[in-house]
């Protein structure tokens, strides 16, 4: 959740490619545009590379091709800007590509103090 009535989820192939599709905090299906300026990059082994992001031809999600990727040690650093507050967001790529929910939150998660 980005606030309290958006959502999002990304999807990221090892082939490279990555969509975000978006819905409102009941889950309806959002267009992709009530998000603009995103961005998304690759982090490896401390190399960053860009992946252009755009709008699909249906308008229900943004989507970008960049380089195949081992998802080991790889992060997906993605942004962008909704309702004039940008967002920034990074993700084990292991999270995106299959391992689901339980990887996401074993690696994002921050112990109790």
């Amino acid at each position: 959740m980005y606030g309290l009535d958006l959502h999002y989820e990304v999807v990221m192939t090892a082939a490279g490619k990555v969509e975000l599709w978006l819905s409102n905090g009941a889950r309806d299906d959002l267009p992709a545009s009530v998000v603009s300026d995103v961005a998304a990059e690759i982090e490896h082994a401390g190399k960053r590379q860009n992946i252009d992001m755009a709008i699909n031809e249906s308008g229900d999600a943004w989507v970008g091709k960049g380089p195949a990727v081992k998802a080991d040690g790889a992060t997906l650093h993605l942004g962008f800007v909704f309702r004039g507050e940008p967002a920034e967001l990074s993700f084990p790529v292991t999270s995106l590509m299959g391992e689901g929910k339980d990887k996401l939150v074993k690696d994002t998660a921050h112990p109790p103090q």
